[in-house]
Parts: C-alpha cells; sequence; structure tokens
C-alpha cells in the first residue's frame, strides 16, 4: 500500500453523494459543451459569424474546462468508496512556484493571444475560448496559491469537493434566490405601477416597442435610457445588487463549508475550504461574463480580476467564521464577519453598477470620462486592498499556527485519518509536508 493513501472499507454516503452529483455535472458540462461547439462549427460553416458564434465558442470552452475541474472529485470519491483515501495534498507545494510562473508569463501571453484573436476574425473560434479560460483561470489559481501558502493542506477529496460545489451547487441556489427574490419585488412594484395608470400605460408602451424593436442589442439602449436616468430605477438597482445580491451571496458562496458542518473544521482549514468555495464560484461567473464580451473581451477580463478577489477573499472570511463558530461557539464572530463580507460585496457591486449606467450612454460618454476613470481608479484601490486583506489575513493564520506544538511526523504508533483527512489533534498537530 502506498504511503501517500490509507484504506477504509466502511461506506461513506457522502463520498457516494459526490462521486453522482459531480460526476453527472461533469457529464453535463461536456454535453452541453459539445452542443454548443456543434451550433458553432455550424453557424460558421454557413458564414453566420459576428460575436454570437464567437460566444457560442468561448462558452463551449468554459463548460468542457468546468467538467474538467469536476472530474477529480468524482474521482477520488471513486477511491474513497473503493477504499483507499489518498492523503497527499490536493495541489503540491510546487504550485505556488507554478502559479507566480504562470502569472508572469502565461497571463500575459493569453490576454495578448485574446486580444490578438477578436481582430483576427478567422481564427478567433480557434484561439479565443483557450486565451479566456487562461486569462480567468491564472488570477483565480495565483488568488487561491495567496491565501492558503503555509497553511495546512485540505485533503484532495475534500478540497475538489468543496471546488465542485463552488462551480456547481453555490451558483445554482444563489441563481434561484436571487430569481425568487427578483420576482418577488417584480410582482410588488407590478403593484405599485397599477395604482397609477399613467405609469401603467407608459409601461405598456415600453413594452410594445421593445417587441417592434431589431434583435441588435443597441437598439434597446435608446428605450430605456429616460427609465435608466430616474433617481427611483437607480436606487432599486443599487439595492438589489448591493444590498440583496450580497447578503444571498455571501451566506450561500462558502456551500462547501456549510457541508462540512458538523466535521470537526479548523479554523485555518475553514478558510481555506472558503477560499475554493470563493474560486469555484469566481471561475464559473467570470467565465459565462466573458463569454459574450465581443470587443470589450479584455477589458471585461481585467475587470473580473478584481471580482475574484473579492469573491475568494470574502468567501475565505466566511468559512473561517463559520469553522470557528462551530469549534469555539463564536457565533457573534459569525455574524460579523458576514456582515463585513456583505459591506465588501456591496461596495464592489455598487462601483460596478456605476460603472454600467456610466457606459449605457454612448452619445454622453464623453462627459462622464472623468466619472468613468474616477471609478476605475477606485476599484483598482479596492481590488489591491482585497489581495493585501488576503496576504494580511494569511499570516495572521500562520503566525497562531506557529505557536502551536508541531509534532514529529515520525511516530512510533499509527496516525488515524480522521473524515477531513488531517489527524484527529487538529491543528496542534501540523506535519511539514503540509506546509508549504
Amino acid at each position: 500500500m502506498s504511503l501517500s493513501q490509507t484504506r477504509s472499507t466502511d461506506f461513506d454516503l457522502y463520498s457516494a453523494l459526490q462521486f453522482i452529483l459531480s460526476l453527472a455535472a461533469a457529464l453535463g458540462a461536456f454535453a452541453l459543451a459539445g452542443l454548443l461547439l456543434l451550433v458553432g462549427m455550424f453557424d460558421l460553416a454557413g458564414a453566420a459569424g459576428g460575436d454570437q458564434t464567437m460566444s457560442e465558442f468561448v462558452l463551449a470552452g468554459t463548460l468542457f474546462f468546468a467538467g474538467l475541474l469536476l472530474c477529480p472529485s468524482a474521482v477520488y470519491a471513486l477511491l474513497r468508496l473503493a477504499g483507499r483515501r489518498p492523503t497527499k495534498p490536493w495541489l503540491p507545494p510546487a504550485a505556488w512556484r507554478v502559479g507566480n510562473l504562470l502569472l508572469l508569463i502565461a497571463l500575459p501571453l493569453a490576454l495578448w493571444l485574446g486580444d490578438w484573436a477578436i481582430r483576427s476574425t478567422a481564427l478567433a473560434w480557434l484561439i479565443l475560448p483557450a486565451a479566456h479560460v487562461l486569462a480567468i483561470s491564472i488570477p483565480v489559481l495565483w488568488l487561491v496559491n495567496l491565501g492558503r501558502h503555509g497553511l495546512p493542506a485540505v485533503a484532495p477529496q475534500r478540497a475538489w469537493g468543496i471546488l465542485a460545489s463552488g462551480l456547481t451547487l453555490g451558483p445554482l441556489l444563489m441563481l434561484g434566490t436571487e430569481l425568487f427574490v427578483g420576482l418577488l419585488l417584480l410582482i410588488l412594484g407590478s403593484l405599485a405601477i397599477v395604482l397609477q395608470p399613467e405609469q401603467a400605460a407608459a409601461l405598456q408602451d415600453l413594452a410594445q416597442k421593445i417587441q417592434s424593436a431589431p434583435s441588435d442589442p443597441t437598439s434597446f439602449f435608446p428605450l430605456v435610457e429616460s427609465y435608466l436616468r430616474q433617481p427611483m430605477v437607480i436606487y432599486l438597482l443599487l439595492a438589489y445588487f448591493s444590498a440583496i445580491v450580497p447578503l444571498v451571496e455571501e451566506a450561500l458562496k462558502p456551500i462547501g463549508v456549510w457541508l462540512l458542518a458538523g466535521r470537526r473544521l479548523t479554523s485555518s482549514e475553514g478558510f481555506v475550504s472558503g477560499l475554493l468555495c470563493g474560486a469555484g464560484m469566481s471561475l464559473i461567473e467570470s467565465l459565462s461574463a466573458g463569454s459574450a464580451a465581443g470587443a470589450s473581451w479584455t477589458t471585461i477580463v481585467i475587470a473580473r480580476w478584481g471580482t475574484a478577489a473579492m469573491h475568494i477573499f470574502t468567501a475565505g472570511l466566511m468559512g473561517w467564521a463559520l469553522a470557528s463558530a462551530w469549534a469555539e461557539k463564536r457565533y457573534f464572530r459569525l455574524a460579523f464577519v458576514y456582515g463585513i463580507a456583505v459591506l465588501i460585496h456591496g461596495l464592489w457591486n455598487g462601483m460596478t453598477v456605476a460603472a454600467a449606467l456610466l457606459t449605457l450612454q454612448p452619445s454622453t460618454a464623453a462627459e462622464f470620462s472623468p466619472l468613468a476613470a474616477l471609478q476605475i481608479g477606485l476599484a483598482s484601490a479596492f481590488g489591491v486592498l482585497l489581495i493585501f486583506g488576503l496576504l494580511s489575513f494569511n499570516a495572521t493564520l500562520r503566525r497562531r499556527l506557529s505557536q502551536l506544538p508541531v509534532l514529529s511526523t515520525i511516530s512510533p504508533s499509527p496516525v488515524t485519518i480522521s473524515s477531513n483527512g488531517v489527524d484527529d489533534a487538529g491543528e496542534a498537530k501540523i506535519s511539514s509536508e503540509v506546509l508549504s
């Protein structure tokens, strides 16, 4: 038997569910990727071209990449069901150096290739999907490495399972909840409009214009421009995206940590698990959002790096707070950290909504250029602060771990591996093999 794995004969229901759901999600992602690839090839052969065809290829690449990321979760769960439990870290210590190398070399190359491919329409369908995946995933890998550097490694089955939950289960729950809340607000708004006949007539006229408008998205904005300028509409947009969405997403984003309740998570393990949840959420959101970017692909991809830092940092905080609440009964700390995560998320979304409102009106873009420059500067500064926060929190956890007694990895008695992939004593027994 390899030293990198232990054997267990008891049936694990959680591993069975992990295997079934991960495999089903991976096969579904591959199937959708193949379908989109076929549609894109037909459109390309029919000389359809355009941003829509390009979006089909990029989205196909996104789904294929997501399917690949889901496969290790299914494989490790199957090994656990077969009685084997690999204990090597899910990412080797060298991943830190590889992440830095990719950031310095592959990331600029991916951006350049993607930008060049968009301008060279003949090859864009072939090059852009790969460039898109690299340009989004490399910063996410780097941020996760930044947050987990020097902390005890999470068992591989658990790590890949948490990442899979962040890719699939978390976004599905968030989307369903946000749609429900949005529909509820829409119903309440419709009831309010019914009480104002003049507003109801205006909206009915707008609906008829939208139905008869060309399919080109640029023709839609002039129809709603007057509504978007109304203060009440702006306030509602800000309230929804800066308050309701963060409240929902920061509660559900660490879904992989919630599923580990009762598994004796240590605080540092909760933090790393939260980072993986945020990475999964950030990957699927950013890859999907950038698939229809068109000519503004480079700008949107760079902007998504800040969003990745926000998602990963706040999810890490929530994972740490959840583990602390369960292990130390620090429920007030959990509520406080949740409020901080919602505030960070709300500020970021508020800046994003403000930037979107500024770019909806091309005819008056010049008068907003100073505000747009200010918004870009604020977003960049905010992103740097998020990375600094990630580094600072990582340093704090490592300092606390260094003050705990470290036992030798060589023990005369067998080491019992618990369900979380570390010895039952938790953080007090930290092997140098898991400190990368």
